[in-house]
């Protein structure tokens, strides 16, 4: 997640009056999938925008950032269109509100249903891909569901950037109470689909990943956030990695074993680890 050069002044508050909100922080920080907030984004980074921190970059940043990999939340969509990138999002996007409580979110390559939340209302240009969909059921156990707007709208610019926007409103809202259904594993696999991170946590246990290069080492620190301690850590995308090391408590790193994507060490409730994953040789 890109961050602006000088730090802001009297930044915009969080609802909750102490910091705007970052999809780092409120979405990816809880799915087990990697971030890192930088000031330099490289060009093979995904870079994911809220609307809290949309108007922290210029025109010329944002249009650099948009020649990339992005993901917009839905308030982002919104400010990027309100400034006029319309044509390199490949949507209009506009407040729209509350959805109504038997309003779902329909996969349209595998037709799964996912609970809608607060939403914006993306107009996708003619040559975007729509996603998904918005249903509307006349009641909850309805059968027969209508389509009301995209839920998410993939476009290939003309800058060579894919952007991805997302209807939710993800960065301003607490997922833990009000977007509760973004929170599971069936979520954090899509998402994961979507923006095709290097390695991520595929299981349901709230753990926080910050994958960086120290010193030429593809470097991944892991935090378990639960009360309850991991028994060994399975990651989607280890690939041919087969030499893990583990920072000691002395500064020294110890190879650790892996089975079947899983490095085969136990991480206690609310602590961190760091490892070094290297390639194959």
């Amino acid at each position: 997640e890109p961050m602006p050069r000088e730090s802001p002044f009297n930044a915009v508050a969080a609802p909750n009056g102490v910091y705007p909100l970052t999809l780092g922080g409120t979405l990816l920080a809880r799915l087990g999938l990697p971030m890192a907030f930088t000031k330099n984004v490289h060009p093979d980074d995904i870079v994911m925008l809220s609307g809290e921190t949309v108007n922290f970059f210029s025109d010329e940043e944002l249009r650099k950032f948009l020649s990339g990999r992005v993901f917009l939340e839905g308030n982002a969509a919104v400010e990027l269109s309100r400034r006029g990138f319309d044509d390199l999002m490949g949507v209009t996007a506009l407040p729209w509100g509350e959805l109504p409580s038997a309003t779902m979110e329909i996969d349209r390559a595998t037709g799964e249903q996912f609970a809608a939340a607060n939403s914006v209302l993306l107009k996708p240009q003619v040559d975007a891909q729509v996603l998904s969909m918005l249903h509307h059921a006349a009641f909850a156990a309805a059968k027969e569901t209508t389509p009301v707007a995209p839920g998410a709208v993939l476009y290939k610019n003309r800058l060579g950037g894919e952007v991805l926007s997302f209807y939710g409103n993800l960065g301003a809202f607490d997922l833990a109470s009000k977007l509760f259904s973004l929170l599971d594993v069936r979520f954090k696999q899509r998402l994961a689909e979507w923006y095709k991170p290097q390695i991520w946590y595929a299981e349901d246990a709230p753990v926080t990943l910050h994958l960086f290069k120290d010193r030429g080492n593809l470097t991944l620190c892991v935090l378990n956030g639960g009360l309850d301690p991991l028994e060994g850590l399975p990651l989607e995308g280890l690939g041919d990695r087969t030499d893990v090391q583990m920072l000691q408590p002395d500064g020294s790193w110890k190879k650790v074993n892996i089975v079947n994507a899983t490095i085969q060490t136990d991480i206690p409730a609310m602590d961190i680890a760091f490892f070094r994953l290297e390639e194959a040789k």
